[in-house]
């Protein structure tokens, strides 16, 4: 089907403008090594915003007005659940429980480069399973992943709307998962992080150093956030052992060059140890190649494991605490 995804590119760019195309398909597509085309093998309501948050408006209208452009049906009936029941003799009106499901929101924190087999198995399998085992329980939960990077071009995310829309996530979720390697990762500029919005700006800038890396300034500014309950913050740490045996050509992508962006790696790492934050150290990895030309790591067992075991007992305990506190407010 590449063939034809191109012959619609080609006609759409010759007769409607500039395309911004995502695609949901098979990661071995032809398409994944062409220029400005993101692939997002996986669907996440993220993604879609975050593609919202750094296009222009002309796509928003684009979409807002398909339903006008193809005579859609747009005032189709809504049944919704009625809040108050009437008996059939109208004597006495009762007012329903109003229904709510429960969700939580877990942001998957990392550098970008070395990273690409774990975000993988995070998207792929971790949380799959965890959707299963929460579906089994007496009380619903939705649980809605975030993770900004995955499957977006480097570049895209090193601009200021991708740091804005990182960081306000990162305000607005319940867990943190923490991936760190032997990288430190994309340190914005001092003057992006002042432009951001005044509201963020004044959460950010109580956890900011100059210098430091959108990862540490993501982790900073939940552990910020989260002070009572810092455990929320999963952080896994990679056994560097595992690097040696890399391709000479894929060194660059797994460990650190500069001597500075090193030794603050190793200082945030050692303050996530002072807190006893690390969930799993050291954990086991092996290079897998080069899929769809990001390097991969694999035999990832240990992680899958951990973050599911992990996240599952805290998400329960973190679904009992809200329950009980709701029902001593009701009471």
């Amino acid at each position: 089907l590449d063939e034809e995804y191109m012959r619609f590119a080609a006609k759409y760019r010759k007769y409607v403008g500039p395309l911004k195309c995502v695609l949901n398909r098979h990661d071995n597509t032809k398409l994944a090594n062409e220029k400005d085309w993101i692939l997002l093998p996986g669907y996440s309501d993220q993604i879609l915003q975050f593609i919202a948050a750094v296009g222009n408006q002309a796509l928003v209208r684009h979409v807002d007005n398909i339903d006008r452009r193809f005579n859609l049906i747009s005032d189709l009936p809504i049944q919704r659940c009625p809040s108050v029941y009437t008996s059939p003799l109208h004597r006495f009106s009762i007012e329903l429980p109003e229904f709510q499901q429960a969700s939580v929101r877990v942001f998957v924190s990392s550098t970008f480069r070395d990273m690409s087999g774990e975000r993988d198995l995070i998207s792929g399998l971790v949380f799959p399973a965890l959707r299963k085992q929460l579906s089994k329980l007496d009380f619903p939960v939705h649980l809605n992943e975030i993770d900004l990077r995955w499957g977006v071009p480097e570049a895209a995310t090193q601009t200021p709307d991708a740091l804005r829309a990182c960081l306000e996530n990162v305000v607005t979720s319940d867990y943190l998962i923490l991936l760190l390697g032997e990288r430190y990762g994309w340190v914005p500029p001092e003057e992006l992080v002042h432009a951001l919005p005044y509201k963020l700006y004044n959460r950010v800038h109580r956890v900011y150093k100059p210098g430091m890396s959108i990862t540490e300034l993501e982790a900073s500014l939940f552990l910020d956030l989260n002070y009572q309950n810092e455990r929320r913050l999963i952080c896994c740490l990679r056994d560097p052992k595992c690097l040696e045996a890399l391709p000479a050509v894929q060194k660059s992508n797994f460990v650190e060059s500069s001597a500075v962006k090193t030794s603050r790696l190793n200082a945030f790492k050692a303050q996530l140890k002072s807190k006893g934050l690390i969930h799993l150290n050291n954990y086991k990895a092996a290079y897998a190649g080069v899929v769809s030309q990001y390097p991969m790591m694999g035999d990832l067992a240990d992680l899958g494991e951990a973050l599911f075991s992990s996240l599952y007992s805290e998400i329960i305990e973190f679904m009992e605490t809200r329950t009980s506190h709701r029902s001593v407010r009701s009471s």
